[in-house]
């Protein structure tokens, strides 16, 4: 990526540093798959940045945790608790992203809005996944709080508390209503996966960024190179960019030329009939369909 920036490539991305952003609200407001993330969902809806990315919660029990730990315990270790508040502070303000938002209104300026015209630091698209370094700060906050009370463990209520605490940290950040996503293999991609041929491609349609994600998943199931997929950067002219996209007789020649033998087209590729007219049908049920160039 740098040799290619030194060669005049354009190698930064456009957008996201004033969308992936945290909000804050969701620092205190449950995400989505919280226990009660079912009462907070119209703030999530509201955040910018795609559904993943705003998830930044703190955690309230964390938070009263802290707060305790500033209003009682400060005399115990003031110089690690600034420590923790200061490393707090400085990644929350990096997660903000370009502007503060607040239920998904970009307020003031931050800091970020420089370092993102920067070299190296544009490449920044998400800067809500700083939130990680703020967690580790907030670790050490919890961890200070516990090794303050468990001085005091050999009485009962401590002892009690302590577990109820640790119960609702638990249940803070336990992921409820997770659903996961079912995987298998489409019977047709057998065809491609046992072609004798050693030394050819796949091209799969459509190629959007939710159908690119797909496709590489998919191609666990055969194993062959595929043209589309998703990458971090993209700092190459490839097949991708140069494929013929209207005139699809001229697209055979050149998908041939590249040794792209097959193309797998989901149910809900919209130009299906198009490309059922210009290219053999070898198999085809209600998962896939899969057509050959040559």
């Amino acid at each position: 990526m740098v040799i290619g920036a030194m060669g005049g490539t354009s190698v930064y991305a456009e957008g996201g540093s004033d969308k992936n952003v945290a909000d804050v609200s969701g620092y205190l407001v449950f995400p989505p798959f919280h226990l009660l993330g079912s009462l907070t969902s119209y703030f999530y809806r509201r955040f910018t940045g795609n559904s993943w990315e705003p998830t930044v919660y703190l955690g309230l029990a964390n938070l009263v945790v802290m707060g305790w730990l500033c209003l009682y315990a400060k005399q115990k270790d003031s110089g690690l608790l600034t420590y923790v508040l200061s490393g707090m502070a400085v990644f929350l303000v990096f997660a903000s992203g370009a502007s503060l938002h607040v239920l998904g209104i970009r307020t003031i300026p931050m800091p970020d809005a420089l370092l993102s015209k920067l070299p190296f630091f544009a490449n920044v698209r998400t800067p809500s996944r700083a939130i990680v370094f703020a967690y580790l700060f907030l670790a050490v906050g919890i961890g200070h709080a516990t090794s303050l009370v468990w001085q005091h463990r050999h009485r009962l209520p401590i002892r009690w508390g302590l577990v109820a605490v640790a119960g609702l940290m638990v249940l803070d950040f336990y992921p409820f209503r997770l659903l996961m996503t079912p995987v298998s293999c489409p019977p047709g991609l057998t065809l491609i996966r046992n072609d004798p041929e050693l030394d050819f491609g796949i091209l799969n349609l459509p190629g959007d960024y939710i159908a690119n994600n797909a496709s590489m998943l998919q191609q666990t199931c055969h194993g062959r190179p595929i043209v589309q997929g998703e990458t971090s950067r993209h700092v190459a002219v490839t097949l991708q960019d140069r494929v013929e996209r209207q005139n699809l007789q001229t697209q055979r020649l050149q998908l041939a030329a590249a040794k792209v033998k097959y193309i797998v087209i989901s149910p809900f590729f919209r130009r299906q009939d198009d490309y059922s007219r210009t290219y053999p049908i070898v198999y085809s049920d209600r998962d896939v369909t899969i057509l050959r160039v040559y």
